[in-house]
């Protein structure tokens, strides 16, 4: 899946996550910045969630957290 592509459908979920009061459960490998900005952006949209699968480094994670 290409990046333009998971963004759009991302923001889907965001969308849901927010209409059903619903915790996200987010997919995290190999993006870098670009996840922590997508999470950033949408987080006032869900009040819980669990980050599967990340390989970031230290700060990477220390950002999320």
């Amino acid at each position: 899946v290409n990046q333009r592509v998971a963004a759009i459908n991302i923001s889907h979920h965001f969308a849901l996550a927010e209409k059903y009061k619903l915790p996200m459960y987010l997919h995290n490998r190999n993006t870098g910045d670009d996840f922590y900005n997508i999470v950033a952006k949408n987080r006032d949209r869900f009040s819980t969630g669990v980050v599967h699968s990340f390989t970031g480094t230290k700060a990477e994670l220390d950002k999320i957290l």
